[in-house]
């Protein structure tokens, strides 16, 4: 890095070298960044908020973690995250807990959640155990405080048994009936099992039966295919129409023949638009031959996949009344305008013979959900 400094043409401006540093300084390269710090600035002024361990290390060596009780929470949760618990016991040994202030129990609740996700058991005891742990349980008890994190559904879905087992075990509630669903949507099948066998009685109003009727909607979703078998012959758990409409949107096609197989649900009209606009060809296929009715409507091309041309090809074959004059107008303008990429330009010009002229009606908005 210091000879990419000395040799590069570029003259760095202060943002820029501000980003260096700080980008070294918070990676362990405390040294090297001391090196090319601005006249009276101290290195400190950049590592309290994003140091990593090698920079917490070095933090607690000089004395500023001890000075700082914010930039020790964010240490916390970094730990958390990186999996050192020693380092993180050094840390919060600097600082009383017996006023506990709301930032502190924040990153004492999202760094149990990373520690749980990563299925580290020993940090997910050591922290539960802490006064700053027994602050977070007692917060997700209180019906009055809305609570993002959730380490119960963070360990399910990454299938951690163990650290399910703790928790429940001390206490620690399923405050939505989550955790199951998490289970499944993870692709944990020996965790869903686990799950219906050892955990603790829901409530009449809260509870894994309530949930059933979309329990298998982000297996589905997600490609589990194992999974969804397993609920359909075991459990009274049931899907919508979501099921298979997110299963085409992820190009799932063997999820999509199974839940057409073997449930009623069937699927929503977008399944095929999120087929064709994410380029699952195959997915497309399939959708038009079992379910005919469903026709895309647009203006233009709703999405631009990367083999945006075999699509065209697919609608002109199997959906002609979407090619309309205005449709070709308006994806010919895309392609060489706004979502023009590479070689887009060539589609373009095959389109024009057959589709001249410039659209006269705006993109009509299309709503394209992220899948979680």
């Amino acid at each position: 890095m210091a000879w990419l400094d000395e040799h590069t043409p570029h003259e760095n401006d202060q943002d820029e070298m501000d980003e260096v540093i700080g980008v070294a300084a918070n990676g362990g390269s405390v040294a090297f960044a001391e090196t090319i710090l601005p006249p009276d600035t101290r290195v400190v002024n950049y590592l309290l908020d994003y140091a990593q361990p090698d920079a917490i290390q070095w933090l607690l060596d000089n004395g500023f973690i001890k000075k700082n009780k914010d930039a020790s929470a964010f240490a916390i949760l970094t730990l958390a995250r990186t999996g050192n618990l020693d380092l993180m016991k050094q840390v919060a040994k600097l600082h009383s807990r017996k006023r506990l202030n709301k930032d502190w129990i924040d990153k004492w609740d999202w760094a149990m959640d990373s520690a749980s996700e990563r299925g580290d058991l020993a940090m997910v005891k050591w922290m539960a155990e802490d006064r700053a742990g027994r602050a977070v349980l007692a917060r997700i008890k209180d019906d009055s405080v809305f609570n993002i994190c959730k380490m119960l559904d963070s360990a399910a879905k990454t299938g951690h048994i163990d650290v399910l087992q703790y928790l429940f075990e001390h206490g620690w509630p399923d405050e939505d009936a989550d955790t199951l669903l998490n289970a499944a949507a993870g692709g944990q099948l020996d965790c869903v099992k686990w799950l219906l066998d050892n955990a603790p009685p829901y409530s009449q109003d809260n509870n894994a039966d309530g949930c059933s009727k979309f329990a298998m909607d982000k297996p589905a979703q997600n490609d589990h295919l194992e999974v969804l078998k397993w609920q359909h012959a075991n459990t009274d758990a049931g899907c919508t129409t979501s099921a298979m409409t997110n299963a085409a949107f992820n190009g799932h096609l063997e999820v999509c023949k199974w839940l057409h197989a073997n449930r009623s649900e069937g699927c929503t009209a977008s399944a095929v638009k999120f087929a064709i606009g994410n380029g699952h060809l195959h997915v497309a296929y399939w959708l038009r031959l079992r379910y005919p009715q469903f026709i895309p409507e647009h203006n233009r091309l709703w999405k631009y996949p990367l083999n945006t041309f075999d699509m065209l090809i697919f609608l002109q074959d199997h959906y002609p009344t979407v090619l309309t004059l205005e449709f070709g107008r308006g994806t010919k303008s895309d392609l060489r305008y706004e979502n023009a990429r590479g070689g887009d330009h060539l589609i373009a010009q095959l389109l024009d013979p057959k589709y001249p002229g410039h659209p006269t009606e705006s993109r009509q908005l299309v709503m394209w959900p992220i899948m979680i």
